[in-house]
């Protein structure tokens, strides 16, 4: 996402909206919600945000199996990007 200063999205977290850098998991699961962890609550929603100034962009993930997602703050070409790399376990993935 280049020029993207932040993120949102993904998994339900006890924690602040904006993304930091990290891995995350998509994975729904009932179990007792971890308060100030990055870890996902019971569901997890497969779309990303990102925003800039100037626009806002995002992409939805449409796979049922489990995945992990990598965010990071790289520049890109001298502008400030953040990028994300998905990887599921398996399934069938249309984005």
């Amino acid at each position: 996402f280049r020029g993207a200063q932040a993120l949102y999205g993904l998994p339900e977290r006890a924690v602040d909206l904006r993304l930091a850098d990290g891995v995350y998991r998509l994975y729904n699961r009932d179990i007792q919600y971890p308060v100030h962890n990055n870890q996902g609550l019971y569901g997890a929603i497969p779309f990303l945000l990102a925003h800039t100034h100037g626009y806002s962009s995002g992409a939805l993930w449409l796979n049922a199996a489990d995945t992990l997602v990598y965010l990071s703050s790289r520049p890109l070409q001298q502008h400030p990007s953040k990028q994300a790399k998905w990887s599921a376990v398996g399934g069938i993935t249309d984005v």
